[in-house]
This record gives C-alpha cells, structure tokens and sequence, in this order.
C-alpha cells in the first residue's frame, strides 16, 4: 500500500524529504541555550527529542504536556525494562509530508516558546 502511494504522488517524498529538513533544522535552533537535543537524520521523518540534564523524563513529560496543551501532540517513547540495552528517554516526533511550511514553522515556534518557559 506504501509503495503505491508513492508511486501515485513521487512528490510526496520530496515533500517528506523537506519537511523532515525543516523540523529538525528548526528545532536545532530553538533548543540551542537548552538542555534539548534533536536527533535523528535530518531527512529522517522520525526524529528524537532528548533532554541532556538532571530530571531528563521530568522535563521530557513536562514539554509534552506543555505542547498538548497548545494543541500538539507528542508521544514519549517507552521502553521495556526487561531490554539489555534501554535507550535514553526521548520523545519520538514523526513528521508528514502534508504539513505546510506555515504550520511546521509554528509548531518549531511553540516548541521554542515552551522549552524556554
């Protein structure tokens, strides 16, 4: 079903493409003075949020809840204890290829406005 997506809307992936671009420049920016960190591939449309601090899942559920609050959506991605390797608390931000410019540069504005609050 994914490939005929694709292959019915092939500029569906160089707007992904740009979007991913946008967001994780974005937020780059807006974490720096910050203990936020983004990290991913830059044209990855999945990208992780981590706190680099004391209370890392502290702050990392306080800035989802903040965001819900201003009408986004975040999602904490949880762990199994029982894993060797545990990776570091995050939020995982999957991004569309139907967001708009306007509405990734507001979202990458709140996120900025809420980290610094």
């Amino acid at each position: 079903k994914g490939l005929d997506i694709i292959s019915n809307d092939p500029e569906r992936l160089v707007r992904l493409r740009q979007n991913s671009k946008i967001v994780s420049n974005g937020l780059k920016e807006a974490f720096e003075g910050t203990n936020f960190i983004i990290n991913g591939d830059v044209l990855s449309p999945l990208q992780h949020i981590y706190y680099e601090g004391c209370n890392a899942d502290q702050k990392l559920n306080a800035l989802v809840t903040k965001m819900r609050k201003r009408g986004y959506l975040l999602a904490r991605a949880f762990y199994h204890a029982e894993e060797s390797f545990t990776p570091k608390s995050s939020i995982r931000l999957a991004i569309q290829s139907e967001m708009s410019y306007d509405e990734l540069m507001t979202f990458i504005k709140t996120m900025k406005e809420e980290v610094f609050s």
